[in-house]
């Protein structure tokens, strides 16, 4: 793409703001876990109600390590993981879920594979 897409615009919003609020929509809280240009989504979504913020210093490391920072602060028996830069994900899929049996874990599939789509 050869832009950041967290700050993009998309929908009158930006893309990480689409993603938060509607994850907001059907969950008590957010947890956003920044790394590389963190102080920019800190600005932009700190201090909101239901949203905490974690910093992660080793983001260099890859996304595991911002999984792991993130899930030191999950204080519920249910939780989505999902990526900042996945706006189309609405509201209804995360209420859908939430209503689903209890699982170890759910994995999104299309086109019969276990994955997401491309759009």
């Amino acid at each position: 793409m050869g832009r950041w897409k967290p700050l993009l615009g998309f929908r009158g919003s930006t893309i990480i703001q689409t993603v938060v609020e509607s994850a907001l929509a059907a969950c008590s809280r957010v947890i956003v876990v920044t790394g590389y240009r963190g102080e920019e989504i800190h600005s932009l979504l700190g201090g909101t109600p239901r949203i905490t913020m974690v910093y992660n210093p080793q983001w260099e490391t890859g996304m595991f390590s911002s999984l792991q920072r993130g899930m030191g602060l999950v204080e519920t028996e249910r939780l989505f993981v999902t990526l900042g830069d996945k706006p189309f994900i609405r509201a209804d899929v995360y209420a859908f879920l939430l209503q689903s049996p209890p699982a170890d874990a759910l994995f999104p599939v299309f086109a019969g594979q276990r994955g997401h789509p491309s759009w």
